[in-house]
């Protein structure tokens, strides 16, 4: 409940603030989301979506600059208001997403040791949004992170795929709720897409075709 509480009172107090850079902090406009010198930093991916053999890759901007702190802040810093104008960015993949006609909108979920930790889940904050981007449904709690992990960043993707083995699940004796659903994932960050993948062949074990990844940025790997 407080934690809820809190999401609440921080979009309150956000909503009757200046509106800022999610980068730096500097005044805006109302609606925009970063100030000239942050947007100059972003880099947008205008390439075309990947088509992998069972799933579209799809991602807003390449990973660095203004956008680069905004997701840590958004992340690690507590700054669930941040929610907001980062999922409009990740908005500009909804066309493409869209033309796939999906469900359902999951996001890689966190392990509760860290949702508890951050108070909130990032992922599931973007899900939500971008599912009424696209006229899907949202289902956070579609997985779950059952083990706790080592942290992804120094491995290659190789052992991002053996960290991840069995770390998701979707909980029992719910897999009627997606047999046959079209699926989109989404997360803020891909760099080897390994996490995304574990997801993507949890979510198929219980019957759902996922037929997209949806990410606000790409990191190189």
């Amino acid at each position: 409940m407080m934690s809820f509480l809190r999401m609440v009172s921080s979009h309150a107090l956000a909503s009757l603030a200046e509106p800022s850079c999610a980068a730096c902090e500097a005044s805006v406009p109302v609606e925009t989301v970063f100030c000239g010198p942050c947007a100059r930093t972003l880099v947008p991916r205008f390439d075309s979506p990947r088509w992998k053999p069972t799933h579209t890759e799809v991602a807003a901007f390449d990973y660095g600059g203004a956008l680069r702190d905004a997701i840590v802040r958004f992340k690690y810093q507590r700054r669930d208001d941040l929610a907001r104008p980062l999922a409009a960015l990740l908005a500009r993949c909804g066309p493409r997403v869209s033309a796939l006609r999906p469900d359902l909108v999951v996001p890689v979920p966190s392990h509760p040791t860290k949702l508890a930790l951050r108070t909130f889940d990032p992922a599931a904050l973007l899900a939500r949004a971008f599912a009424a981007t696209i006229g899907a449904r949202s289902v956070p709690d579609a997985l779950d992170k059952v083990r706790v992990t080592r942290a992804q960043a120094g491995l290659d993707r190789e052992a991002r795929l053996v960290n991840l083995e069995g770390a998701y699940l979707c909980p029992r004796g719910q897999a009627s709720r997606f047999a046959s659903a079209r699926v989109v994932l989404v997360d803020d960050v891909r760099t080897t897409g390994a996490t995304l993948l574990a997801c993507h062949e949890a979510l198929e074990r219980v019957g759902a075709k996922v037929v997209a990844h949806a990410v606000l940025a790409i990191a190189p790997e």
